[in-house]
């Protein structure tokens, strides 16, 4: 079963591709739009360009923690979900959503940081350099794309209600 695992921000998304539970690819892409109806049909073109290429069978994502957004970011949030689950009804694809809190923190030993989640990885020699000039990198986009896609696909995480 092939999986992918998307972590998003308002700029880019951090894209990982398991085939069972190995990691075969992961990658950064970037969104330019920032008007809200064409940034969402930017998401679903560019995830659909995925789906397509990676011939995934079940796309996975974070779920929402809803003690930590606002309602504003809730709104944006909700749309490109939607849009997300609406692209992979269309394309046979199953959607799921992951508490991830719980996971990460027992992953780190409670310490739920982008540098211990980095010298996680390194022990599965997984090579991700943080830049710490950019304060929305790459890095962190992609470290949570790749747990969460291994936490499913190794079946360490539950599914969202």
């Amino acid at each position: 079963m092939k999986l992918v695992s998307l972590n998003i921000s308002n700029t880019k998304i951090g894209v990982s591709l398991f085939d069972g539970i190995l990691l075969k690819n992961y990658n950064v892409i970037l969104l330019n739009e920032y008007i809200l109806e064409r940034h969402l049909n930017e998401i679903y073109t560019k995830l659909e360009q995925v789906i397509k290429d990676t011939k995934c069978d079940i796309v996975v994502m974070k779920m929402i923690d809803l003690s930590k957004n606002g309602k504003d970011k809730l709104f944006l949030e909700g749309q490109v979900r939607g849009v997300i689950k609406l692209l992979c009804e269309r394309n046979g694809v199953i959607y799921q959503e992951f508490k991830t809190e719980g996971y990460f923190k027992k992953l780190t030993s409670g310490k739920n940081t982008l540098t211990k989640k980095v010298s996680l990885l390194k022990k599965n020699n997984i090579n991700i350099v943080i830049d710490k000039n950019n304060d929305l990198n790459d890095t962190t986009i992609l470290v949570d794309s790749i747990l969460l896609g291994e936490g499913v696909a190794m079946g360490k995480l539950q599914i969202s209600e």
